[in-house]
C-alpha cells in the first residue's frame, strides 16, 4: 500500500508540470482600428484590423465573424485587416482560432462590436463633437474673462514676469506678462496685449526678445513724457499770452 502511496505521488508530480504546459497555451487576440470611427458602446465604422499570436508552435490562425470564417493566414505576424462596410450594419462577434503543429485548436477572446453605416457614424461623431466643442468653447470664454480680471488687478509691472514668463505682443511689439488663466491654443497662450488691447496667441519670448522689447516700451514711455512737458510748456506760454491780452 505504501510502494502504491509513492508510486502516485511520483505520477502526480510528473504529470503536473505538462497539464500546466498545456493550459499556458493561449491565442492572444486584438482588435485595433486602422481608419475610422470608434465610439461608445462598441460602436465602429471604417478600417479595423485583428492580430493574433501565440506560441512558437501557432502554424494558423482562422479569423472569424459570427462564427463565419473570413480569413485564414499560415505565416506570422497573423492578421485580418477588414472595411466595416463589407458586412451588415449591426451587432458582430469577431474572434479568432489558432491551430497549433499537433493539430490542436485554441481560441482566442471575443469581441463584440456594432457595425455603423457611414451614415451612421457621421451622426455619432457630431453628437459627440458638439458637447465637446461647446465646453471647450466655454472654458476657453471663462479663461479669456479671468484673464481680464487679472490683467486689470495686476497691470504690466516693468521688466517683472509671472510663473508664465513674459511674452511680446506681435502688433505693437511690447513686452508683458503671460496670465496662468489664459487659454493654451497649443503654439501659446491667448493672451489680451495690456498695451495695444489686441488679442493674439503668444508663446513665451527668450530673454534675447524681451530685453529688445523692453528696450521699445523704455523708448516709447520716454517720448510720453517729453511730449507730456512740451504740451504743458506750450500751455503755459498761451495762458501767459493771454493773461497780458
Amino acid at each position: 500500500m505504501k510502494k502504491l502511496y509513492v508510486f502516485l505521488l511520483f505520477a502526480l508530480a510528473f504529470a503536473l508540470p505538462f497539464s500546466v504546459n498545456s493550459q499556458e497555451e493561449t491565442l492572444e487576440l486584438n482588435l485595433t482600428r486602422d481608419w475610422g470611427y470608434g465610439g461608445f458602446a462598441g460602436e465602429i465604422q471604417g478600417k479595423f484590423s485583428l492580430r493574433a499570436s501565440g506560441s512558437d508552435n501557432l502554424i494558423e490562425v482562422r479569423f472569424m465573424i459570427d462564427d463565419a470564417v473570413v480569413a485564414t493566414d499560415t505565416e506570422p505576424p497573423f492578421n485580418y485587416q477588414f472595411e466595416t462596410g463589407q458586412y451588415l450594419s449591426g451587432s458582430h462577434t469577431l474572434t479568432a482560432v489558432g491551430i497549433l503543429s499537433d493539430g490542436s485548436q485554441i481560441m482566442g477572446a471575443e469581441y463584440k462590436r456594432v457595425f455603423l453605416s457611414a451614415e451612421e457614424a457621421r451622426k455619432a461623431t457630431l453628437e459627440l463633437m458638439v458637447p465637446l466643442l461647446a465646453g471647450v468653447g466655454g472654458i476657453i470664454i471663462l479663461a479669456m474673462v479671468g484673464s481680464l480680471v487679472m490683467a486689470r488687478r495686476n497691470p504690466y509691472q516693468f521688466k517683472h514676469y509671472g510663473m508664465a514668463g513674459g511674452a511680446v505682443c506681435p502688433r505693437c511689439q511690447l513686452p508683458f506678462s503671460r496670465s496662468m488663466l489664459a487659454p493654451n491654443m497649443i503654439i501659446g497662450k491667448l493672451e489680451r496685449c495690456p498695451h495695444c488691447g489686441k488679442w493674439s496667441i503668444v508663446r513665451g519670448a527668450t530673454p534675447q526678445e524681451l530685453e529688445a522689447a523692453e528696450k521699445r516700451y523704455s523708448e516709447g514711455e520716454t517720448k510720453v513724457e517729453l511730449d507730456s512737458n512740451a504740451q504743458a510748456r506750450q500751455l503755459k506760454k498761451s495762458l501767459d499770452d493771454t493773461k497780458y491780452e
